[in-house]
């Protein structure tokens, strides 16, 4: 299906605009921390440890907080 380049580029504006508001709103504030692993025939590994009670945050409060320290 051909689609026009301006059709084209509303739909990028659009899917880019999706993606920014799932960051801002569904952000997992939540630390992942690393630890050194010895996994059998491969050798050492670091993988992030995932076993965490994750919390989401507001995105707005998010915004305001980094207006306030400058960012």
């Amino acid at each position: 299906m051909w689609l026009s380049p301006r059709y084209q580029h509303t739909r990028i504006d659009h899917y880019i605009d999706q993606l920014r508001q799932a960051a801002l709103w569904h952000g997992d504030m939540t630390p992942v921390t690393l630890k050194t692993v010895w996994l059998d025939n491969f050798g050492w590994a670091v993988l992030g440890q995932t076993e965490r009670l994750h919390t989401f945050r507001d995105g707005e409060a998010l915004r305001r907080w980094g207006a306030q320290q400058g960012r």
